[in-house]
């Protein structure tokens, strides 16, 4: 295990043992932004669609004059579960790095950023594919390669979080 080391007064920085502990990364000012986007994306969507609050402020806010049109839609629990799905997935891929060892908490990896790519594309693609599931129940070939990448890139982010012994049941 890395060395914590101690001030004069013999105190541990608690940043450092929290950072051995967890292993997560240090992000960049940029990327600490994007994860903290994701988190506050995936409280507001908590609080507009699980509360139902989505009609309420659609109907204050028009009653003003002002319409905005994402809120009266009327989306569907799986929907919602893809979003935050994709969010959490990018928080994970950006937080948690391919191994524990120090080289990679050091920085983000191109191979990092192609996960977040994925689980946001494999994400947004189950977004705005059920309604149709919901109308016809027919699978398309596109449905299966989204599906399988979307089980691949949960199975890597429970792994990097939490260790082999989930993804090796599974």
């Amino acid at each position: 295990m890395a060395e914590v080391s101690k001030n004069n007064n013999g105190v541990v920085n608690a940043e450092e043992v929290t950072k051995i502990l967890e292993k997560t990364r240090k992000l960049p000012p940029k990327l600490d932004a994007i994860v903290k986007v994701a988190a506050v994306a995936i409280g507001i969507y908590e609080i507009l669609f699980i509360f139902h609050f989505t009609f309420s402020i659609y109907d204050l806010f028009s009653k003003i004059g002002i319409k905005i049109s994402f809120l009266e839609g009327n989306f569907q629990n799986k929907q919602g579960e893809a979003f935050v799905l994709g969010m959490i997935l990018v928080i994970a891929f950006l937080m948690y790095p391919l191994k524990k060892k120090e080289k990679y908490l050091k920085k983000v990896y191109s191979y990092d950023y192609l996960f977040v790519i994925l689980s946001l594309v494999s994400m947004s693609y189950m977004f705005g594919r059920y309604p149709t599931y919901m109308v016809f129940y027919t699978v398309k070939g596109y449905d299966v390669l989204f599906g399988l990448i979307a089980i691949v890139m949960v199975l890597e982010a429970t792994r990097r979080t939490i260790g082999w012994i989930l993804p090796a049941i599974v």
